[in-house]
């Protein structure tokens, strides 16, 4: 992953977990200090766990809508049908 993505993602997640480090903090449940150390140190961790399981979801629902569009084609149908299908259920995902 490139640093600068990384670095994105990180300041992003680093963000939410302040957000959520805020409540906690708020509810008595943790206090400032930890908050703000869970914030920086959990950040890039996050990002390098949360970033494969993104990529494997998308390529998964890819997978499900490339089989749904085979599965309207006609036996035998080109491969180029095929992408074709697949870029009108991506264009109209209310079919």
């Amino acid at each position: 992953m490139s640093p600068l993505l990384l670095e994105f993602f990180s300041a992003v997640v680093r963000w939410l977990l302040t957000a959520a480090g805020a409540a906690l903090v708020a509810r008595n449940v943790i206090t400032v200090d930890q908050a703000e150390r869970f914030a920086t140190g959990f950040a890039p961790a996050l990002v390098l766990l949360v970033a494969p399981l993104a990529w494997s979801l998308a390529h998964k629902w890819y997978a499900r809508l490339t089989l749904t569009a085979a599965r309207e084609l006609p036996a035998g149908a080109p491969d180029d049908a095929l992408r074709d299908r697949v870029r009108d259920l991506l264009l109209r995902p209310g079919e």
